[in-house]
């Protein structure tokens, strides 16, 4: 019996040392931040502020989240200022700081020596899958949380949006100066903090949830958005252009939709995927007076004359997944002077 009980104890403690080694090793690999859900503001959550992300599953990024919950490094200029805005290839986790688009456009447009280094002049306001009908929801949030602003960026990945996201994505949400990532935090619940310490600090959970769950997506079915198979093309055009004309009406300054499509590497090299519904996305964004910059042609081109490929990293796979270093050089040069001449390249 004594031999038993032993032999338990040893296997508990051998669990007890290995979790601890695997929760040491998540720290310095992939450590997660707290998320903190919000109804009426600029997006639908931020980071815990001051929380630290790494990641190193897919590329290489250490980020802080400054007090708004955004990363972000430095103080953000009183006006004149540019919010980008968008999803997981926006807030760049994937690349070193600094090598972001909005940290390159945030060096390029501080060329005017009146801004001293921490000056923020381009403020990414950006979270996982926020995608553009959660942003046209949420959009004048925006302009109130950041009201003096020249310039918004929005960043898309597709534009074959269904029909239904984009009408839903219409009523804006009427914005809440409480949950303005200072002020949120000293309302949260004990067990909330609770549990954001608890993801932050034992990362090994994070990771055994992400594994179990990329198991189940790679047991379901491939299945077809019936939404877009059946999508009509006037219903889009009529539903993207209440979505656009809404935003502008918001927004008085110089608005952009930045739109990267992906890519398909095959043996005879790299091409860029194509939407039917692109062309119907920048002509209603042209009747609206939004700059509509396609990264379709930029590229195709950086493939063709050095095999620059914008998507991939070297513990991945080149051409799939997210932005990395050489997609943000691409679209941060693509929008600059965009930024500097008001809309006009």
């Amino acid at each position: 019996m004594r031999t038993k009980m032993k032999i338990v104890k040893n296997w508990i403690l051998a669990f007890v040392i290995a979790v601890l080694i695997g929760n040491s090793v998540s720290l310095i690999y992939e450590r997660p931040t707290g998320w903190i859900d919000r109804e009426n503001s600029s997006t639908p959550a931020i980071f815990n502020p001051g929380s630290v992300l790494v990641h190193n599953t897919e590329g290489h990024g250490v980020y802080q989240a400054d007090k708004n919950g955004y990363f972000n490094k430095g103080t953000l200029v009183d006006s004149g200022y540019t919010i980008i805005t968008g999803a997981s290839h926006t807030a760049g986790k994937e690349v070193a700081y600094g090598y972001r688009y909005s940290d390159l456009l945030n060096l390029m447009l501080k060329s005017d020596s009146k801004y001293s280094e921490d000056d923020i002049v381009a403020y990414n306001v950006s979270m996982d899958a926020y995608f553009f009908p959660a942003i046209i929801n949420g959009f004048s949030c925006i302009v109130s949380e950041f009201p003096n602003s020249d310039n918004i960026v929005i960043e898309v990945g597709k534009t074959n949006f269904d029909v239904e996201s984009l009408e839903t994505a219409l009523p804006q949400k009427l914005y809440s100066e409480s949950e303005r990532g200072a002020l949120i935090t000293q309302t949260l619940s004990f067990k909330k903090k609770l549990s954001m310490t608890v993801k932050e600090m034992v990362p090994l959970t994070s990771r055994i949830k992400t594994t179990l769950k990329t198991i189940s997506k790679g047991n379901d079915k491939d299945s077809v958005n019936d939404s877009l198979q059946d999508l009509s093309l006037e219903d889009y055009r009529d539903a993207l252009n209440l979505d656009l004309s809404t935003i502008r009406e918001e927004y008085g300054g110089n608005l952009i939709i930045l739109y990267h499509p992906t890519v398909t590497i095959t043996d005879d090299g790299m091409t860029v995927d194509k939407e039917v519904t692109t062309p119907i996305f920048a002509e209603v964004c042209a009747e609206n007076n939004i700059t509509f910059v396609d990264m379709t042609e930029s590229f195709q081109r950086a493939y063709e004359e050095d095999y620059t490929v914008p998507y991939g990293f070297n513990n991945t796979s080149m051409g799939a997944g997210h932005l990395n270093a050489d997609g943000h050089r691409l679209i941060a040069e693509a929008l600059y002077p965009y930024l500097v001449n008001g809309g006009e390249d």
